[in-house]
């Protein structure tokens, strides 16, 4: 931990913020809420006599059904429950305590389900947020079309818009008129991330289409998101399959001598990008 206070107290001297990735609709199945559901029955989780879809994963345990929508290692947490909000505020406050701006959230539709209102429960969590830290930048994951992800950026602050960096993709791939959906107030903005195809390949490393996109994506206003190694043009191989397969491939290490080569080039893409 103290490390991780040196680098906060570090970007901080530098005016950059840290932001922590918080994934709050589901714990891993050790976790010791989990186990003591499976025993004590909490309902901070959700079970089933019966597996009503495959998205229901069988204990042994305790010879039920648990929700896991994601992955039978991933229960979901049920946003209802005072405890699983109390067990979150807890997290929230101590990263704070930290010195942390604010964090991404992840996959916030997923809290959804079987009663759960997702923007009552997110709602409720920007209100105990900014009671805490009245300027924390909170900004979501809402992988849906516009009006989805548009209205969970007004309940939370800021939400990624995923349909518009489709769009930007579209236009320069085929040349017809680039639709625009965005609000400066509640988008951010991108063109990749660490579960889709790198920019570069989408592309197939074609510096022009590159640069093209870089301009299109600065002349929105609001906030942008840049995922690292794409204003280098990292990545022109790290295909990502539908579903998440082969993920991995565009999480691999910052390409620090692109970096070098480009900062001497005035016509980079890095250049454009820092421009």
């Amino acid at each position: 931990m103290e490390d991780f206070e040196k680098f906060v107290k570090k970007c901080h001297d530098n005016n950059i913020e840290v932001l922590l990735d918080m994934v709050f609709c589901h714990t891993d199945y050790n976790h010791p809420l989990f186990l003591e559901s499976i025993t004590k029955d909490n309902d901070c989780y959700f079970w089933s006599n019966e597996q009503e879809d495959s998205r229901w994963r069988y204990c042994y345990g305790n010879q039920k059904f648990y929700y896991a929508p994601w992955d039978y290692s991933m229960p979901a947490l049920n946003g209802n429950n005072l405890r699983v909000r109390a067990m979150i505020e807890d997290v929230v406050r101590f990263w704070l305590s930290k010195g942390v701006d604010g964090f991404r959230l992840d996959a916030v539709p997923f809290i959804e389900h079987h009663g759960v209102n997702g923007h009552e429960f997110w709602g409720w969590f920007r209100r105990m947020c900014e009671s805490i830290k009245p300027n924390i930048y909170l900004v979501c994951e809402a992988w849906d079309e516009y009006e989805i992800s548009h209205a969970y950026g007004k309940t939370i602050g800021k939400s990624f818009n995923f349909e518009q960096s489709g769009w930007i993709k579209h236009h320069i791939n085929s040349d017809e008129p680039l639709v625009i959906k965005n609000d400066v107030k509640y988008d951010i903005n991108f063109l990749d991330n660490h579960d889709m195809s790198r920019i570069s390949q989408t592309f197939n490393g074609d510096l022009n289409k590159l640069k093209r996109s870089a301009d299109i994506l600065f002349s929105f206003g609001g906030d942008v998101c840049l995922y690292y190694g794409s204003e280098v043009g990292h990545g022109k191989e790290a295909f990502v399959h539908q579903g998440g397969e082969g993920d991995w491939r565009v999480r691999q290490q910052m390409p620090w001598y692109d970096v070098e080569i480009q900062r001497k080039d005035p016509n980079s893409l890095l250049i454009i990008n820092k421009n």
